[in-house]
C-alpha cells in the first residue's frame, strides 16, 4: 500500500528504469465497476484490438485480478468488435426456373459438338512414335451435360466413327429397342470404317508366335511390315466392309482338335479350335472395336462371359449374395445347372441374322455378317495332315474374334424367357435359382412337391413367341424332372411342422438348469426351453411370440422375478395373467400355464414378495381360467 492508500502490486523490479506506476501498478479487484471502465477505456485507446494488445496497455499502470477473463467478458459485450466479427449472411438460393428442370425431352437430344487438342501420345510399347490425339466434346444444350471422346484425328471418317460411339453410348428407351426390334427401318449401327493408323496399330500389337493358318502369312512379317501394308489393308477392308461381302479365302478354317474330356477314340470327345487367317482377323478385330459399345448396351447384365470386367468370380459372388440373403431370412433355394452342349457349332445362321437386325445392326454391316456366316468352309489338320474341305452350315468358327460376340447376342434373350427365377450366365452354361414359396396358382401342370418351387414353372412352360429363346427349348430336354423341395415346404401350410412341439418352456434366467433332452426323453413328448436371462414381464411378451407362432400344443411361463425389484406383487401378478391371455387368444390351439415364481436363495430380501406373488399368481390363474404350475 502507497502513502495515497493505494495497494499496488510487488515485484522484483524496483531496480528498473521503468516508472513507478509500471514497476507497480495499481490492483484493480475482480468484477468491480472501476476495472470495467478502465479496461473499456483502455480497449478504445488500442482502436478495439484483442484481447492481449488491451491487457498489456493495461497493465502499463493497473493490475486486474484475473485480468484476461475480465478483458474478454468486456469485449464480448463491445458492439464495434461484435459488428466486425459478424459472420456474413448467407444467400438463399432461389429454385431453378422450369426451363432447367423440365426436359420434355432425353439429354442430349439437342446436343453441340467441338473439338480440343491436340494431346500429344505415345503410340505402341516401348519405342513407340508420338502421335496426336484430339478430344471432343459433345454437350446437351438442355441439361448441359458433357460427353468426352477420342478422335485419332480431325478427318471425317474419324469423326464418323466419333460419333457413332458417342450415339451408341447414349440412352436408348426400353420403347424406341421394341419398336425398332418391330420395324427394323432405323439400325443403330449401319456401317463400319476403319482407318490407317487403327490396323498400323493393330498389326504392330501382333503376337510373333502366333500360328499363320490358312493364309500362310507369318504374324511376324506383318509386323515388321506394319506401316508399309497398313494403307493396302485399310482400302481392303474398307471395301469389304462397304459391299458387304467376305472374301472366299478368309471363310477357310483350319481346325485342330483339342481334347477336353472322355475317351480319346471319339471324335465328339474333342473341340474345334479354328485356326483364321491373321488377316482376316484383324478385319474382326477392327469390326469388334467399333460395335464393342453399342454390344456394351444389349448384353444383358447376367452375362458374365467374353465380357470386360467380368468373369466366374463375378459370377459366383452375384449368385452368392441373392442365396445368402435368401437363406439369412430362413428361406431355401432351389438351383439349376444348365449347360449347353457344342452350342458353338449349333447357332442357327438365319436366326442369329434375325436378332442381329433386332439388336440393331443394318444396312451394309448386316450384310457383311450375312456373309461372314455363309459358305465358310474347314478342314482338319492333325500332325501336318490336311483333311479334305467340308462346308460349315451352322455355328461360329471357335478361336475367331467376332464369334464369342455373336454367340452372347444369340443367347441373349434367354433371360426374357425365365419369368421367375434369377438367371447368372457364363457363356453357354446357365444358372437358374430362385427362394422357394408356398401356394403358387395350381393351373401349372406339375406335381404338388413342384408346385412351391418357381424353378418348376420356369422348366415347364413354353416361350410365348418362336423366336424367343429357342436355346431355352433345346435345354428344357435335359433338365431335371422334380426340383428340390425343402422338407418343411409342401402343400400344408408353413405352421404345420413334420415334429409339432408338445410343450414349450419360456422363462428367465431361473429356468436354465432345465434339460430339455432329459425332459424329451422321461415324457417321451417334443419339449423345446427358451431362457431370456434378465427379461421382465413386459420383454417376454415380444421373446415369446416366435415359440407361440409354431403353434405348441401347451407353453409353460415363468417369468416375474426381476420385476420384483421395482414393482408389487399384485401389479406383477395382474402383468403375468395378461400376457397369459393374450398369447392364448393369438394361439387358441395352444393351452397356457402360468408356473409358480422359483425361490431365490441368493437374495432373502425377496423371498416374502415370492411367496406373495405366488399367492397372487394363483388367485389370478383361477379367476382368468389359466393354468398354474405349481413349483
Amino acid at each position: 500500500m502507497d502513502d495515497e492508500g493505494l495497494v499496488r502490486l510487488g515485484g522484483r523490479l524496483e531496480r528498473s528504469p521503468l516508472s513507478y506506476d509500471c514497476r507497480h501498478p495499481i490492483i484493480l479487484g475482480k468484477g468491480s465497476h472501476l476495472a470495467a471502465l478502465l479496461i473499456r477505456r483502455s480497449h478504445e485507446e488500442v482502436k478495439h484490438f484483442g484481447v492481449n494488445t488491451v491487457l498489456c496497455n493495461l497493465r502499463q499502470r493497473y493490475w486486474p485480478i484475473r485480468g484476461r477473463e475480465q478483458v474478454k467478458k468486456i469485449l464480448s459485450s463491445c458492439v464495434l468488435c461484435k459488428e466486425w466479427r459478424g459472420n456474413p449472411g448467407v444467400q438463399f438460393m432461389a429454385d431453378l426456373p422450369a426451363s432447367r428442370v423440365d426436359f420434355p425431352n432425353q439429354p442430349f437430344t439437342l446436343t453441340g459438338v467441338d473439338y480440343f487438342g491436340p494431346i500429344t501420345i505415345k503410340a505402341g510399347f516401348r519405342g513407340g512414335r508420338r502421335e496426336n490425339r484430339y478430344g471432343v466434346v459433345f454437350t446437351c444444350l438442355q441439361t448441359r451435360v458433357v460427353h468426352l471422346e477420342v478422335a485419332q484425328s480431325l478427318s471425317t471418317d474419324d469423326f464418323l466413327k466419333v460419333f457413332s460411339r458417342f450415339v451408341a453410348r447414349g440412352p436408348i428407351s426400353l420403347e424406341k429397342r421394341e419398336k425398332y426390334a418391330k420395324l427394323s427401318t432405323d439400325p443403330f449401327i449401319s456401317e463400319v470404317i476403319v482407318s490407317e493408323l487403327e490396323i498400323e496399330t493393330l498389326l504392330k500389337t501382333l503376337d510373333s508366335n502366333k500360328a499363320t493358318g490358312p493364309g500362310e502369312i507369318p504374324a511376324r512379317l506383318l509386323k515388321v511390315t506394319a506401316s508399309i501394308i497398313a494403307p493396302s489393308l485399310c482400302k481392303l477392308f474398307n471395301k469389304s466392309l462397304r459391299f458387304g461381302t467376305v472374301p472366299e479365302e478368309w471363310k477357310l478354317a483350319n481346325v485342330v482338335p483339342v481334347f477336353k474330356k472322355g475317351e480319346k477314340d471319339h471324335c465328339e470327345n474333342y473341340r474345334p479350335i479354328s485356326l483364321l487367317s491373321i488377316v482376316s482377323k484383324q478385319l474382326e478385330r477392327c469390326v469388334f472395336m467399333n460395335i464393342m459399345c453399342h454390344l456394351s448396351q444389349i448384353i444383358c447384365k447376367c452375362q458374365h462371359g467374353f465380357l470386360r470386367g467380368k468373369s466366374c468370380v463375378t459370377n459366383l459372388l452375384e449368385a452368392i449374395d441373392y442365396i445368402g440373403r435368401i437363406l439369412d431370412n430362413g428361406g431355401q433355394v432351389d438351383t439349376i445347372y444348365l449347360d449347353m452342349s457344342k452350342t458353338f457349332d449349333r447357332i442357327n445362321h438365319t436366326k442369329l441374322i434375325t436378332k442381329l437386325r433386332n439388336y440393331g445392326f443394318g444396312g451394309n454391316l448386316l450384310k457383311w455378317f450375312q456373309s461372314y456366316l455363309s459358305d465358310r468352309c474347314q478342314c482338319v489338320t492333325v500332325l501336318g495332315c490336311i483333311s479334305n474341305t467340308l462346308p460349315v452350315s451352322s455355328g461360329v468358327p471357335q478361336g475367331s474374334i467376332l464369334g464369342p460376340a455373336l454367340f452372347l447376342l444369340y443367347v441373349n434373350d434367354l433371360r426374357d424367357s425365365v419369368k421367375t427365377s434369377e438367371v447368372a450366365m457364363i457363356a453357354d452354361d446357365t444358372k437358374l435359382f430362385s427362394s422357394v414359396k408356398f401356394y403358387l396358382p395350381k393351373k401349372h401342370t406339375i406335381d404338388c412337391n413342384q408346385r412351391c418351387n418357381p424353378i418348376a414353372i420356369d422348366v415347364e412352360d413354353k416361350p410365348e413367341t418362336s423366336n424367343r429363346s429357342d436355346v431355352l427349348n433345346n435345354l428344357k430336354e435335359n433338365a431335371i424332372d422334380k426340383p428340390t423341395v425343402s422338407p418343411n415346404q409342401s402343400e400344408n401350410p408353413p405352421n404345420q411342422r413334420r415334429n409339432p412341439i408338445d410343450v414349450a418352456i419360456l422363462g428367465d434366467s431361473m429356468i436354465k438348469l432345465i434339460n430339455p433332452s432329459k425332459l424329451r426323453k422321461s415324457l417321451k413328448r417334443n419339449v423345446m426351453v427358451k431362457t431370456f436371462p434378465g427379461a421382465n414381464v413386459g420383454d417376454m411378451q415380444h421373446y415369446a411370440k416366435p415359440t407361440v407362432e409354431k403353434n405348441p400344443k401347451s407353453v409353460i411361463l415363468h417369468v416375474g422375478t426381476d420385476d420384483l425389484k421395482h414393482s408389487t406383487p399384485k401389479e406383477i401378478a395382474v402383468s403375468i395373467s395378461s400376457l397369459g391371455k393374450r398369447i392364448e387368444e393369438n394361439s387358441p390351439e395352444t393351452k397356457m400355464v402360468i408356473s409358480e415364481i422359483i425361490s431365490r436363495f441368493d437374495d432373502s430380501s425377496l423371498m416374502p414378495k415370492i411367496e406373495n406373488l405366488n399367492a397372487r399368481l394363483k388367485q389370478v390363474c383361477d379367476n382368468n381360467n389359466l393354468g398354474i404350475h405349481n413349483t
